[in-house]
């Protein structure tokens, strides 16, 4: 087994990098007036590495001027599924 060490940053461009990458696999909207909650588990199956999600889209439908936020609703869009990330 080798030594893994790091250089300075390496480590967050490279959890960046697989942030975009789960954002264009899933296909997450990531730009407009919108909100997603959801949760997921990433894990390994033989040398697949595989993530377990789900999601729900929120809308904003009114802007609270007092507490300066969008108020959201739930439209009832939602994802999810177990899905091939990538083979190692």
């Amino acid at each position: 087994m080798t030594d893994f060490n790091p250089e300075p940053g390496e480590i967050e461009d490279t959890i960046w990098s697989m942030q975009e990458y789960i954002i264009q696999t899933l296909r997450i909207p990531d730009a407009g007036e919108f909100q997603m909650n959801g949760k997921g588990e990433i894990y390994l199956k033989g040398n697949e590495v595989r993530i377990q999600h789900e999601s729900v889209l929120l809308e904003i439908v009114d802007y609270n001027e007092e507490k300066g936020e969008p108020v959201y609703n739930e439209s009832g869009e939602r994802e999810g599924g177990d899905k091939l990330l990538f083979t190692i």
